[in-house]
């Protein structure tokens, strides 16, 4: 009888010990699971992800929201820059990327495709992988792709397309998406000679260059802020969200072409030249980047020239405290810029005067102009223009100030020749009116409550 019940007892803790290694097991075994994209005949193929098996440099980089991965690329509340890849609304994994800016303005990219494999999703250390038959995407941070960083979407081809096209649906919110043509192409100036990426005066000095993988590429602008900003409020700057550049396309042998990427009607397509396709060898793949920057993707030097660009002033009254402009000290004596306000019948402010910098001994600088009391322009609901004018005085040309900007609206901009030593003129007019969007803003304090502001934007700028 003893022997019964202590073999009982022996049964009924190997018992409780079986149930509890098995509640460890599940437990270290406990699964994520992302449902994956039907296939033809409306299949479902399943994608479970083990915790595991998740790469660390995926996990410190990531958070698992539902069925997407969430990356926060920027914190600064005033400026947050997020990136999610999947859609964490849907009920299965799908391979999209959206970037999201100020919390405010966003746009997103998913393949349109008609593979019929069942999809598969797996990692290559810090990058996320995804495939389907043909094509095979990878999507990763790119922290050094451009002045504030950026983030990657590289997709490859392992066999010869059947078409020369790569389409994606593009969805966006509170966007403007600018064509930044060849400057060849662009620039209607008969005293300028143009090639793609330089322009050049008759005297043979550059006066415009636009980086290879900017031509024909797509700068990305918040569509109603930026270029005057309230000092409590988001750090909007010129309000220049993103910047999409041109695709570089890659065989597996190093052979390299460009792509042709155009953005229109809600598809994001990138054209592959056929010829490339035709004497390729496979896997191809493309190296599309966007880059996180709030600086124009090109240069231009002015020297002793005016700049300035036309913004909507604030819902109510505000006194400015500086003007930015983003330039580089095009030569390595020291340069001056100085910065005024204007209104909308170009006129120089009444309580407005010009500011000055100094000591441009950096190659590249966010110049802030101080505007000191009591000459600090005030703000209304109306257009202004924010001017800045770069000294070359004692310099050859050419080796004075150079301007950053983006192609974008029609005469938002105006330009006026030798001005510097009169600087600031009573008035604009008279001045040359361009399409360039130059990388210049205002940063206000609100006076009765402030209120919104709004940049002065037409339509959304498209390639043909």
């Amino acid at each position: 009888m003893i022997n019964e019940l202590l073999l009982k007892k022996i049964i009924t803790i190997l018992t409780a010990l079986i149930a509890l290694y098995n509640q460890q097991i599940v437990a270290t075994k406990s699964e994520v699971v992302l449902g994956g994209i039907g296939g033809v005949g409306g299949g479902t193929t399943t994608i479970t992800l083990i915790p595991k098996q998740i790469p660390k440099e995926i996990s410190d980089k990531y958070s698992l929201m539902n069925n997407s991965f969430e990356r926060l690329e920027k914190s600064d509340a005033k400026d947050r820059i997020k990136v999610e890849i999947g859609d964490k609304n849907q009920p299965q994994f799908i391979p999209k990327i959206k970037l999201q800016r100020w919390d405010e303005v966003d746009f997103s990219l998913t393949p349109i495709e008609n593979e019929t494999d069942n999809p598969s999703l797996s990692f290559k250390g810090n990058k996320i992988d995804w495939k389907k038959g043909n094509l095979e995407i990878e999507y990763f941070d790119a922290p050094t792709s451009t002045n504030e960083g950026g983030y990657k979407m590289v997709w490859y081809l392992n066999s010869k397309p059947a078409t020369n096209k790569l389409e994606f649906s593009i969805q966006s919110k509170g966007l403007d998406f600018f064509y930044q043509a060849s400057l060849n192409v662009e620039n209607k100036d008969p005293n300028l000679t143009c090639t793609e990426t330089q322009c050049k005066n008759a005297s043979g000095t550059i006066v415009m260059e636009r980086p290879i993988d900017v031509v024909d590429s797509y700068a990305v602008y918040y569509s109603t802020k930026g270029g005057m900003n309230d000092i409590n409020g988001k750090d909007y700057k010129t309000g220049k969200a993103f910047h999409i550049y041109r695709p570089h396309i890659i065989d597996a042998l190093g052979a390299e072409t460009w792509g042709i990427l155009n953005i229109q009607n809600g598809i994001y397509s990138v054209e592959i030249p056929q010829a490339f396709l035709d004497t390729a060898v496979y896997p191809i793949k493309s190296n599309d980047t966007f880059g996180y920057t709030t600086r124009g993707a090109s240069t231009s030097v002015f020297d002793g020239n005016l700049i300035a660009c036309s913004f909507t002033g604030a819902a109510g009254n505000g006194t400015s405290l500086t003007i930015s402009a983003m330039v580089a000290n095009y030569s390595t004596p020291t340069n001056k810029i100085k910065g005024a306000v204007y209104d909308a019948s170009n006129n120089l402010v009444t309580n407005g005067t010009s500011n000055e910098k100094t000591d441009l001994t950096g190659t590249v600088g966010d110049w802030t102009l101080n505007f000191a009391s009591p000459i600090s322009p005030t703000f209304t609901a109306q257009t202004y223009w924010l001017a800045a004018n770069g000294d070359a005085t004692g310099f050859p040309f050419g080796e004075g100030t150079q301007y950053y900007y983006d192609s974008g609206t029609a005469n938002q901009a105006k330009y006026i020749s030798n001005a510097y030593t009169s600087f600031p003129p009573a008035t604009l007019s008279g001045g040359t009116n361009q399409n360039n969007k130059y990388s210049i803003y205002a940063t206000y304090t609100p006076s009765g409550g402030g209120g919104t502001v709004a940049k002065k934007r037409q339509p959304v700028i498209i390639s043909d």
